[in-house]
């Protein structure tokens, strides 16, 4: 079938039965840090433009070639985010006095970023993140990597590999960027012409690009971590020593900066290895500076982003079985009109003691009612009619196994029948909320 309109390139839709694995996912980071101690904050999906050039910095190509902007009625200049951090911290700061800190927080929601569509890597695309405001300790920093762990551990994810590096302080990064200066200078005829525009302004950024010919010069580069001070390398020491003490493996990689301008101190990566090649599926590290930049206090900050998309791609891929999450219990066909009020009054009994239950919403003999049932992966079935109203009594029927369960009414179908179908089907068979298995 073709339509004239068809959704913006880079974008997705998502539609039973694949909603059942983004629902999991979701619960489970979700879930994960509310048991971190992480509470959930809600931002707006469009900011001033500024926000965002402040943040990301000028030179990082989120602001330079990825953003969607654009001019509202009043000529102001608006942009789709392409992050959440900015407008996190933006939202704190705004409402600063109202806030206990240390303050950690959690979302989940849409980004936009204009770039080349391809596997894992979406236009409007979805992340999951932590941010922790006011924390000054490295316990701020474990606690992330900490939980990070912990999420993909819950999610079954194999051949997840932690990557980290010190990428030092203000005044570390102003003794670096001479020295790298000075060594992409006596290189400037072998980088592309995007770096060769990026040295001036951001030369840490040469680490970011994917020119081959890029890649083999910055090999060579001197390195953050060999260049922090001793407070820095302090305090990095006690990140690698706690991550050893606990058994959480790493590897350091001093080619890690992260892509937005904001980072100081500490950064980091979880990857994982796919048969194409490996795949970054979270980074984050620490961005004490951007608070005072945005024009607040002098507030330190740490977080992650989770991309949603490539973690669903690496369940798909690693057959990872998810928990059902949306399950439907009992199928009631009602076949007659006089039956549909009684039908549908036991539904909202079930439904009130927790059990799924639904009537159908289309006309059709018990052949085609059944048929919907096993296809839309109904429990149990159950066919109302002449019969039941009859003989006061009806037959609950188990899908998966085709057991019977007659349940008689003693009372027209009324409370007493419910609690015998719960007891004897429900109960029995581990359905509902706080019933399952």
């Amino acid at each position: 079938m073709s339509f004239f309109i068809k959704r913006v390139r880079g974008t997705k839709d998502v539609l039973p039965p694949n909603d059942k694995i983004w629902s999991w996912v979701e619960s489970v980071m979700k879930e994960s840090a509310a048991f971190y101690g992480f509470l959930n904050v809600r931002t707006p999906v469009i900011e001033f433009t500024e926000l965002f050039k402040l943040s990301s910095g000028e030179t990082s190509d989120v602001v330079q070639k990825e953003m969607y902007t654009f001019d509202d009625k009043s000529g102001r200049s608006i942009s789709l985010r392409p992050e959440f951090t900015a407008g996190v911290l933006r939202a704190i700061l705004e409402d600063l006095n109202n806030q206990i800190l240390p303050l950690k927080l959690m979302y989940f929601g849409p980004c936009f970023r204009y770039e080349k569509p391809q596997s894992g890597r979406y236009r409007e695309f979805f992340q999951f993140g932590i941010e922790i405001f006011g924390g000054n300790s490295v316990n701020s920093d474990i606690e992330l990597l900490f939980l990070a762990n912990y999420i993909f551990k819950k999610l079954g994810l194999k051949n997840v590999k932690l990557e980290i590096n010190a990428i030092g302080c203000k005044e570390c990064h102003n003794d670096y960027r001479n020295l790298v200066l000075d060594f992409f200078n006596k290189n400037l005829n072998n980088l592309c012409s995007v770096c060769r525009a990026r040295l001036e302004k951001n030369p840490l950024r040469i680490f970011d690009c994917k020119e081959e010919s890029c890649q083999k010069i910055c090999q060579n580069a001197p390195v953050t971590v060999m260049n922090i001070c001793k407070e820095c390398n302090r305090d990095f020491e006690e990140i690698k020593n706690t991550l050893t003490t606990c058994g959480i493996e790493y590897k350091v990689n001093p080619y890690i900066v992260r892509g937005l301008d904001y980072y100081t101190k500490f950064v980091f990566e979880f990857i994982v290895a796919t048969q194409t090649g490996n795949l970054t599926v979270c980074g984050g590290g620490r961005y004490d500076g951007l608070s005072k930049f945005m024009g607040g206090p002098d507030l330190c900050a740490t977080g992650f982003a989770i991309g949603v998309e490539r973690i669903i791609e690496i369940i798909k891929t690693q057959k990872i079985e998810i928990s059902e999450t949306n399950s439907r219990d009992l199928y009631i066909a009602c076949l007659i009109s006089e039956a549909k009020i009684k039908v549908t009054k036991i539904i909202s009994k079930l439904r009130e003691f927790g059990i799924k239950a639904d009537i159908n919403l289309f006309e059709g003999n018990v052949k085609s009612q059944i048929q919907f049932a096993n296809k839309a992966a109904y429990k149990y079935f159950l066919a109302f009619g002449n019969e039941e109203i009859k003989n006061n009594s009806c037959k609950i029927k188990n899908m998966s196994n085709g057991e019977i369960f007659e349940i008689v009414s003693s009372d027209d179908f009324g409370d007493n029948f419910i609690k015998t179908c719960i007891e004897t089907v429900f109960i029995y068979n581990s359905v509902g909320p706080g019933m399952s298995s």
